[in-house]
């Protein structure tokens, strides 16, 4: 059997996939590891990227719509930018007016109960203790030894110094990465076109038109993707919100503003988010009465169903437009791989993998059948 040099280069290329792939298998743990610390290196620009992303939504509307007259190219891009990002400072000033006002309150509410609180508590230990009077001969038998105690204390505040000196130290280092993730931001914004032309230069220069073309349509799907999943995820949140706090305002709850701007911000992690919302607010009203906590909670439940069977599959369905298995498998392994925020992008991630292999079977189901 003869082998021309196409056949052989190909033969040398899954030599090569093959040898590589047992060496990745071999060296997971320390690959992955690898990858987390550049991940923790480029955190800055990630950052920096997400931001102008979300930036660029707004940017885009405020250029078409209200600059669209403004002749001047670069003024327009600063006056846009300004404009989203005051527009965002404002969002985020009006959620934290809504909640900081009612988080205070509840703080003075648990600290006016505490001593009922304590007297509850102790009321309660009485009674275990009379059940069960070998606590009280074991609470007898305790040697307190002071050498101990002042071990105890020096270790302790040893503890503490060194924490309280790696908080401030990560305080700035997370200051100045989002310096730098907000810098980064709006020198994307100002360069967008420019970035864009000369990253397709470099594509079309190195790879072959085809191969290059698929590389364009996928950034272009996974660019739509994410604005369409953010958008729809953004008009859900305040959907969910804004029931929750007129529910709340029917039945008459406690903490209306917070526990409804809670549940609004916590509805961005997809199908778990809201939930968490729900029984965070269920404890800060169980503070105040328990028989509101549980109207609330049969409340959220109630309302829960609704975004699962209504609001979510008609807002965010329509923007992923993949199975619901798919759904908690994304979110799932997205939050065990990078928490919280793997859960946010796990979700669009895998639509788009899932719209380009539904696109691949249709691709080849399509020149079988016209074969």
């Amino acid at each position: 059997m003869k082998f021309n040099k196409k056949d052989t280069l190909e033969i040398m290329k899954l030599i090569v996939f093959t040898l590589i792939g047992i060496f990745i298998l071999y060296n997971i743990t320390t690959i992955w590891n690898i990858v987390l610390d550049v991940v923790d290196i480029m955190s800055p620009f990630i950052l920096g990227a997400a931001i102008a992303f979300i930036i660029n939504l707004v940017m885009n509307a405020f250029e078409k719509r209200m600059l669209k007259k403004i002749k001047n190219t670069s003024w327009k891009r600063a006056m846009a930018i300004v404009m989203s990002i005051c527009l965002l400072v404002l969002v985020m000033g009006f959620v934290l007016f809504l909640i900081i006002p009612e988080v205070v309150a509840i703080a003075r509410e648990l600290i006016s109960n505490m001593p009922s609180y304590v007297a509850f508590l102790q009321d309660k230990a009485l009674e275990l203790t009379k059940t069960l009077p070998e606590i009280n001969d074991y609470i007898e038998n305790i040697n307190i030894d002071n050498s101990s105690i002042r071990d105890s204390l020096i270790t302790l505040s040893t503890n503490i110094i060194t924490v309280t000196g790696n908080t401030i130290i990560g305080f700035f280092t997370s200051f100045f990465d989002v310096i730098v993730a907000f810098v980064f931001s709006i020198y994307l914004l100002f360069n967008k076109e420019k970035i864009k032309k000369y990253t397709k230069r470099v594509i079309y220069a190195y790879i072959k038109r085809d191969r290059a073309d698929y590389i364009v349509d996928i950034y272009r799907l996974s660019r739509d993707t994410f604005r369409r999943f953010l958008v729809g995820q953004t008009k859900e949140a305040v959907i969910l919100g804004c029931l929750c706090f007129f529910g709340m305002l029917i039945f008459d709850l406690p903490y209306k503003g917070s526990i409804s701007t809670l549940v609004g911000i916590t509805a961005f992690i997809p199908v778990f988010g809201a939930w968490i919302g729900g029984i965070v607010g269920a404890l800060l009203i169980l503070s105040v009465s328990p028989i509101k906590a549980l109207i609330f909670i049969i409340f959220i439940i109630v309302l829960q169903q609704l975004e699962g069977q209504l609001i979510y599959p008609r807002v965010v369905g329509k923007s992923i437009n993949m199975p619901s298995i798919l759904v908690m498998v994304a979110i799932t392994v997205g939050g065990g791989l990078f928490g919280i925020l793997g859960m946010l992008i796990g979700l669009p991630v895998v639509a788009i993998l899932f719209t380009i292999f539904n696109n691949s079977v249709e691709r080849r189901s399509t020149q079988k059948d016209g074969v």
